[in-house]
């Protein structure tokens, strides 16, 4: 019987073959973290699935394994998010899959996103739907993949619309540049509103290309949110690119000694 942690846990996590030995590691380190291998760091923020994608960064032997075996597990009935042991156990599979872009993934957990749907949908916490969608945002896309962010975009759930705009925004730039104005009115009723995903976008070259091109074409209105949105938050290189807002005017009216005047009192 192995130790749970000390010295030769890492080693024998190195060695570990491909589908069951690898993902036995895999699930008792996600769901029992204090209780299987190296001791968390709280203190700086340490994630359970670190130290998979560390070992994962200096090897691409062991990273191929990780692919192939979160692949498999994907596909296989384990993988359900209906039974509470599975879930923390997927989540921080799906999280590697993310962090690492495992590109053996893409299909595997396209295709589980597509049979889990409903229940995804219906969870009330939404954390599977949105990791699930954060990691195939990083994962090469396929000839449909325009389409799927789209749909999934104008149909998800509320907490999923953050990572659908983001998935819609790698794979296609100019896509996501149209949704803006969807993205604006959403924004309003949601906290932190619209600044994160554009900040984002204009920090992607095609999508800051992306995004200047649509404002030479959208509505004066929206592409106004969009300059004041950013203005703040660019490096001051990138505002003359960005362009100036124009200057709010704000009609008010002024009653002196019983007449009515009107004045035009100018706000940025």
């Amino acid at each position: 019987m192995t130790t749970p942690s000390g010295p030769g846990w890492i080693e024998r996590v190195r060695a570990a073959a491909a589908g069951p030995e690898l993902l036995g590691f895999l699930a008792r380190r996600l769901s029992t973290p204090y209780e299987e291998g190296p001791r968390l760091d709280d203190r700086r923020g340490e994630g359970v699935e670190d130290v998979f994608v560390a070992e994962a960064k200096l090897d691409d032997v062991f990273r191929d394994r990780l692919d192939e075996t979160i692949a498999g597990y994907l596909r296989s009935p384990a993988s359900s998010p209906a039974g509470a042991d599975a879930r923390p156990v997927i989540r921080g599979l799906l999280e590697i899959v993310g962090v690492l872009s495992l590109a053996g993934c893409a299909s595997p957990v396209r295709a589980w996103l597509s049979l889990h749907d409903a229940a995804l949908r219906a969870d009330p916490d939404a954390i599977l739907g949105r990791a699930a969608l954060g990691a195939l945002a990083t994962l090469p896309g396929s000839a449909d993949a325009r389409d799927f962010w789209l749909r999934t975009w104008r149909n998800a759930p509320v907490a999923w619309q953050p990572r659908a705009f983001i998935g819609l925004r790698l794979h296609d730039p100019r896509a996501a540049a149209g949704e803006i104005p969807e993205l604006l009115r959403r924004a309003e009723a949601q906290a932190p509103g619209a600044r994160p995903l554009l900040l984002g976008m204009w920090k992607q070259e095609v999508g800051r290309a992306a995004i200047i091109e649509w404002l030479n074409t959208a509505a004066r209105e929206d592409a106004d949110k969009v300059r004041r949105a950013l203005r703040d938050l660019v490096p001051p290189e990138d505002r003359a690119i960005l362009g100036e807002p124009r200057v709010r005017r704000t009609l008010r009216f002024l009653t002196i000694a019983g007449n009515v005047r009107r004045a035009w009192d100018l706000a940025s």
